[in-house]
């Protein structure tokens, strides 16, 4: 992890396939561009912008897979994570894929209801939180989650019911990243809808659903090494985690987590984007908040923004 002090734009990489599996195509992205810049991540204790590169987040990757298989898990079985979109939530993830472990998005402003219901009908069995917001939900609804074993938080949190992430993986330092999962048609992702119309279903996608949708959507809208998305939404959230995720790795640009939705102007600056992503409902609201302001604020030039 390195400061970021400027925008960097990588030689044009590899075209990486979008027919295999999520681990498999992680994978090569980290060994096609291993030193380009693949996520810029604001640190709250340090108070600066971080570059983190392929190769950070492949040996990331490779210690929380470690844990993952230390702690028992393997192809099928499920783990919740409940936190705020970053680094912290995509390493998670591409470990889970690597091994064929089924990773249960939770919205991270959720209450534990819901989180409960989530994973009782998952059979999540492994639950990782962000911060102390997360688990002051969750805890109350912590005896609704008899198949939970083991419950980890990116912050340390003084109750001995969470354990800390960080030294946890870190015991791991050196375990290389491992694509066990081969089948496309294996379930990647369980996404529980809002239950706006009843109780919550739980949606199950392959990895082959996931991929086709970003390949789909960098044909739509192109995008490649030369390129920055700033991301605001959760990737709980379908679209982001598609779209604002997925896709951009699969191409080699590179993604900014925004902080919030209330430092988007703040954010457009420090980490000027050339893409950005919004669904339907949200643009009124984006538009609001500042993301009009993309093309003054990128060092792209304005015809490059997309919206």
């Amino acid at each position: 992890m390195t400061e970021t002090r400027g925008r960097r734009r990588a030689a044009n990489p590899p075209e990486i396939p979008a027919d295999g599996t999520l681990g498999e195509m992680f994978a090569a992205r980290a060994a096609a561009t291993p030193d380009a810049v693949a996520y810029l991540e604001y640190s709250r204790t340090l108070g600066k912008w971080f570059e983190h590169r392929w190769s950070d987040v492949l040996r990331r990757a490779g210690e929380a897979q470690a844990l993952l298989r230390e702690l028992g898990l393997g192809r099928g079985d499920r783990i919740g994570v409940m936190a705020r979109a970053g680094t912290y939530w995509v390493i998670l993830d591409l470990a889970a894929a690597g091994l064929g472990i089924v990773t249960v998005p939770l919205y991270y402003r959720d209450g534990g209801g819901n989180a409960a219901y989530a994973a009782a009908r998952s059979r999540m069995q492994v639950l990782f939180l962000g911060d102390e917001m997360q688990w002051a939900a969750v805890a109350p609804a912590r005896a609704e989650m008899p198949g939970v074993a083991r419950i980890f938080s990116a912050a340390e949190i003084p109750d001995a019911a969470v354990e800390t992430f960080l030294p946890a993986a870190e015991r791991h330092a050196g375990a290389a990243y491992e694509v066990a999962e081969a089948d496309p048609r294996a379930t990647a992702t369980v996404v529980f809808t809002s239950g706006t119309t009843g109780p919550p279903k739980g949606v199950m996608l392959s990895h082959a659903n996931i991929l086709g949708n970003a390949a789909a959507a960098t044909r739509a809208v192109p995008i490649g090494p030369g390129d920055r998305l700033l991301s605001f939404l959760p990737l709980s959230h379908m679209f982001e985690r598609t779209v604002g995720y997925y896709a951009p790795m699969l191409r080699g640009a590179a993604v900014a987590f925004a902080r919030s939705v209330h430092t988007l102007r703040q954010d457009l600056r420090a980490a000027p984007p050339t893409a950005m992503t919004c669904p339907s409902n949200g643009t009124r609201r984006c538009m609001k908040r500042g993301c009009a302001r993309v093309a003054a604020t990128s060092q792209a030039s304005p015809a490059a923004v997309r919206r």
